[in-house]
């Protein structure tokens, strides 16, 4: 099921986030390009683009759990997905 990004779902978001980044390591990102990447996504940066009305946040659960996100900006394509 897809659904809005509920504030509730911030550490939740993190955690596919930073998961679905360091499952690349040993591919064609240096590990210091892939701690990096995860490390811009923190509960606080996810609120902070949640207070932005024209960012809308989207979770993937499959029983009830949190296994992907997308982020896009109004009237735009997606611009991040990840799928844990």
């Amino acid at each position: 099921m897809v659904r809005k990004a509920l504030t509730e779902d911030v550490d939740l978001i993190c955690h596919v986030h930073h998961s679905a980044v360091l499952a690349l390591e040993g591919g064609p990102y240096r590990n210091e390009i892939l701690s990096a990447w995860a490390g811009t996504m923190t509960p606080e940066a996810i609120r902070q683009g949640m207070a932005i009305p024209e960012i809308i946040g989207f979770v993937g659960e499959i029983d009830g759990e949190v296994v992907g996100l997308e982020k896009k900006k109004e009237n735009l394509r997606s611009h991040l997905l990840t799928i844990q």
